[in-house]
């Protein structure tokens, strides 16, 4: 059975000033009014020189559809 792009998840994770090639396996979220929010994403790569602490206070966008929805922060 071929999924329709409608019916398949779409998430994305742009960082500022890096080129990457993440994959998304899983992110929670949390929000509320008059507090900080807090995400956490579970990624992969398979670049293996990956230095993690480039990503650390960057602006990065998840993208949660293909519509461009989705939260911005760092």
């Amino acid at each position: 059975m071929t999924l329709n792009p409608a019916d398949r998840p779409y998430f994305s994770l742009s960082v500022d000033g890096f080129e990457h090639d993440f994959q998304i396996l899983s992110f929670t979220g949390h929000e509320a009014i008059n507090k900080p929010f807090c995400f956490t994403l579970e990624l992969v790569s398979e670049r293996m020189s990956l230095d993690l602490e480039d990503l650390l206070n960057r602006p990065a966008f998840l993208q949660f559809a293909p519509d461009a929805g989705g939260i911005h922060g760092l």
